[in-house]
């Protein structure tokens, strides 16, 4: 067994015997993976280097000083090759957060208080995630990717959130953060709990609640799957046919991979620790504004900037996916229209756009008038284009799904006027949809009659495609 000392003398020995390592070591290593005078020779070399004076055993002490001449004779000649240097700076590595997780052992156990713990705990939890690769790739290991991808025939693999209109222009690896923010009462819990829900059927997920109790929870993805009424499955009044329903839906709750985790007064090291003991491939924070920052004093701006930070660091380090979700400030009374927020209503910070893979706003234009119709606003999005979607929510079941073509014209009818329809304009609405839809089928039995008549072996003639219900809420259609 190779210890700390043997360590942190082979890598600055072989920093002394050939300085083609030095910028290596500088960009893996940091100070406090050394200790007492291997540390003074850590330092020195990334002082000379930061200088741009060559490092050698000479300048190295005339750096620190003659007083480590005697070590420096000691470390060439006992450093065998510094063809092994990754090998050393590996194990160096890993002894020194060794030493720092048994120094934080002893501060726990002489700790006072139940927040002395914690506070040591989240520390801990923290130096035990390895690293990202910080390995740089070479042109030719980029080029060699992408023919071993196709080589493979392999298309890569997305976590699709189960939401079509999303699935179909954001696309997540594990690695990255994803914010969905809303008004209170426009539905940003609920799309999370769907998307939760979806994901949890191939992975392990954990709902960090900050605000709403496991029975909530339950009682919505209860709703959600029946389907049976939101405010019957609370209250209990259900029948017969319900209550089979919901007892079905609670089966497949049991087989799904969806944890709840109660995150009141929780920090973000809290929260990694309980992924890392759960072993959770996705969580969902609901929301990051109610995430505890330890730091006394701080204010809201940086407390969310420091938490927005650290979420999205914690997802590359552990290689999941976070979804936060971010709350905005309500001004409208739900009955006149209001438009989709910009990016810069993101509540404290600006730093949650910066963090995020892609921010979604779930809004509502005129909530209490048009309780179904939703928009999806993509507003930033690293892996495709920004859009926009209309989108159903079915608030009895607490459900979003693709709305109907008659919806679709009558929402888009909104948005354009800006204002609720008159009785007048919805009738005109309707009786187009449905003149559209006779016209549509006429044209399919005309299609098919003809086909027919010349002798069925004729190629089908192509359809005209149309964009699914949803899918044609482009930004440039919607005026907002």
């Amino acid at each position: 067994m190779v210890s700390w000392t043997q360590a942190q003398a082979a890598v600055i020995g072989s920093a002394l015997i050939d300085a083609r390592c030095v910028p290596e070591i500088l960009a893996d290593m940091r100070a406090e993976d050394f200790s007492g005078e291997y540390r003074s020779f850590f330092d020195a070399i990334a002082a000379l280097t930061a200088d741009q004076t060559p490092v050698d055993p000479v300048t190295v002490l005339a750096k620190i000083g003659p007083a480590y001449e005697e070590l420096a004779r000691a470390l060439i000649e006992t450093t065998p090759t510094a063809a092994n240097v990754r090998t050393y700076m590996r194990i160096c590595k890993e002894q020194a957060r060794l030493r720092l997780l048994q120094g934080l052992g002893a501060e726990l156990t002489a700790a006072q208080t139940l927040e002395q713990a914690r506070e040591i705990m989240g520390r801990a939890a923290a130096a035990s995630i390895e690293s990202p690769n910080n390995e740089s790739v070479s042109p030719m290991e980029l080029a060699a990717m992408w023919i071993n991808s196709l080589n493979e025939e392999k298309k890569p693999e997305f976590i699709e959130s189960g939401i079509g209109c999303l699935d179909s222009v954001v696309h997540t690896r594990p690695g990255h953060m994803h914010i969905i923010a809303g008004k209170t009462s426009h539905g940003k819990s609920a799309l999370a709990i769907q998307i939760a829900w979806n994901i949890a059927q191939k992975r392990k997920v954990g709902y960090f609640s900050n605000e709403m109790p496991a029975e909530d929870l339950d009682e919505r993805l209860i709703a959600m799957l029946s389907p049976a009424d939101h405010g019957r499955v609370r209250s209990r009044e259900l029948d017969g046919d319900e209550l089979q329903a919901t007892g079905r839906a609670a089966g497949n709750i049991s087989r799904a991979g969806l944890w709840y985790e109660p995150a009141a007064n929780m920090t973000v090291d809290d929260i990694r620790a309980r992924t890392l003991q759960r072993g959770y491939e996705v969580i969902f924070v609901d929301y990051l504004q109610l995430v505890r920052y330890p730091k006394r004093g701080a204010s809201p701006y940086e407390a969310v900037s420091e938490i927005s930070k650290a979420l999205a660091t914690m997802a590359r380090a552990l290689k999941i996916v976070v979804f936060a979700m971010s709350q905005l400030s309500r001004q409208d009374d739900g009955n006149s229209f209001e438009p989709v927020p910009p990016l810069s209503s993101l509540r404290e910070s600006g730093q949650l756009e910066q963090d995020a893979e892609s921010v979604i706003f779930v809004h509502a234009p005129i909530r209490l008038v048009y309780q179904r119709f939703r928009i999806l606003d993509i507003a930033k999005n690293r892996s495709g284009p920004i859009d926009r979607f209309y989108i159903n929510f079915d608030v009895r079941v607490q459900k979003f799904s693709a709305p109907s073509t008659a919806d679709y014209r009558l929402w888009s009818e909104v948005v354009r006027k800006r204002r609720v329809l008159t009785a007048e304009e919805r009738r005109q609405i309707e009786e187009t949809s449905e003149e559209k839809i006779k016209r549509t089928l006429e044209n399919e039995y005309n299609k098919r009659k003809k086909q027919k008549l010349n002798g069925g072996d004729q190629p089908a003639v192509k359809e005209e495609k149309h964009d699914p219900p949803g899918r044609q809420g482009h930004a440039e259609d919607l005026n907002l």
